[in-house]
This record gives structure tokens, sequence and C-alpha cells, in this order.
């Protein structure tokens, strides 16, 4: 099961392609993504590289599903991860849509801002420039990120109003994304709970068995607040 999100763009099919593809466009519309470390400039099927997130941790990905020109998907650190459709209307108009996996419909705001971001880089003539990259000259990106309109709000500040420290034990512990020497800062939409935090963290509800906010005794549906600090413990060690 999975959702879907998507967006009316007036460009060609093949346009939108490049530009979904295209690892250096990723840091202009991917509000996860700060940087791309991959080989090339163009995904393919089999790829693998590593994205800098927001908190500044590199994680690894790899391309699982590339159908020319319609769509491909990826795992991020090893989980199934969004998928990316693009779909013909006709001359110059088609439709861009992200798939989400059921586990991750919290990702969901981060999709639609993407989407968003997307439609206004076409908008200011980006749909050319793919057309033509094949030059491999990064200074059309870089023109295209600074001719942004200065006007247009940063949504994901907006959305995310909260950073939650996260502390994870034992078999759930992982130095890139949920240590338990020391806390890791994510970012989450004000309304959002402990599961939402979990799938952040690519920590498998199942494998939960005790989740401490603050240090108290919490589970999946507790809301989170500004500040929180928030424990998973597998069921090990008698718990």
């Amino acid at each position: 099961m999975s959702f879907e999100f998507g967006v009316n763009l007036t460009t060609s099919s093949s346009d939108a392609w490049d530009f979904i593809t295209d690892t250096q466009t990723w840091p202009l519309w991917g509000p996860s993504v700060r940087e791309v470390d991959f080989p090339d400039r163009y995904i393919r099927l089999g790829a693998i590289g590593k994205i800098l997130t927001p908190v500044g941790i590199w994680v690894p990905f790899e391309i699982t599903r590339f159908d020319e020109s319609r769509y491909w998907e990826w795992r991020v650190k090893g989980l199934k991860a969004t998928g990316h459709r693009v779909i013909d209307m006709g001359a110059d108009k088609c439709k861009l849509v992200f798939t989400v996996p059921f586990w991750a419909l919290a990702y969901g705001v981060i999709c639609k801002l993407a989407l968003m971001r997307i439609k206004r880089l076409i908008s200011k003539g980006l749909r050319s420039d793919a057309r033509h990259e094949r030059s491999n000259d990064a200074n059309t990106i870089t023109k295209l990120e600074g001719d942004l309109p200065k006007d247009i709000p940063d949504q994901l500040d907006k959305e995310k109003k909260m950073q939650v420290e996260t502390k994870c034990f034992a078999t759930l512990a992982d130095k890139e994304t949920c240590d338990y020497r020391n806390s890791t800062s994510y970012d989450l939409a004000e309304g959002q709970t402990v599961g939402h935090l979990a799938d952040m963290a690519g920590v498998t509800r199942a494998d939960i068995k005790t989740i401490f906010v603050n240090g108290r005794h919490a589970d999946l549906d507790t809301m989170l607040s500004h500040g929180d600090r928030v424990g998973f413990v597998p069921a090990v060690g008698g718990m």
C-alpha cells in the first residue's frame, strides 16, 4: 500500500524526467537533501550514492527501479523510499507523481513541498536548461538557485515546528540515524507523534518494545512537543 502526491507541470515529460533524474538538481527541490555524493550526474538502475540530510548525516541510497522516461524509485539506508512517476499529457504538459510507502505517510508533507519547488523552478525556465544539460555545465544550476523569487517561503521551516532529541538502544541503535551515546535531532511538524519520529529515524515499529518521552513511558501515538527527549528500546535484556 502506498500514497500518491502529484502536480501538473507546464513542460514536456522528457524535460521533467531529465530534471528529477539529475542529482545536481536534488538539493534545489528536495527538502531532505542538502548535498549528493554520486559519481555521475544522472541516476540509473542499480546506482549507489549518498545524500546529506538536513541534520548533517550522510545516508546511502540505491536506485532499485528505473523505467526510462516513466518511473524510478530508490531505497534510502536500506528502506524503501519514494517513487517518482512522470505522466505524459501532451505537448509541454505532464504530471509528476511521488509515491510514498504506507509506513512513511508523514513524509507526505516533504513530498508536497518538493513538488511545489519543482513547479516553481520549472516556471523559472528550468525545462530548457534541463534539455541541454548534457554540457555538464553546473553554472546553470547555480544560476537557477540564485534566480528563485525571494518571496518564496521555505515551507519546510513552516511545516516543521518542533525539534526532538532521539536515542535508540541495543539492537535499534545506529550511529548515523539514532545513536545511543549521543542523541540525534529530528525536525517534525507540529502535531506529529512518536510513531512518525520512529519512521523518520528508520526504526521499525514492530521492533520497539519500550518508549520513553522525557523519562516517562509513552507509546507510538504519543504526541510530541518541541524539545522532547525520546528513547526507543527493543525487546532485549528482559524488558
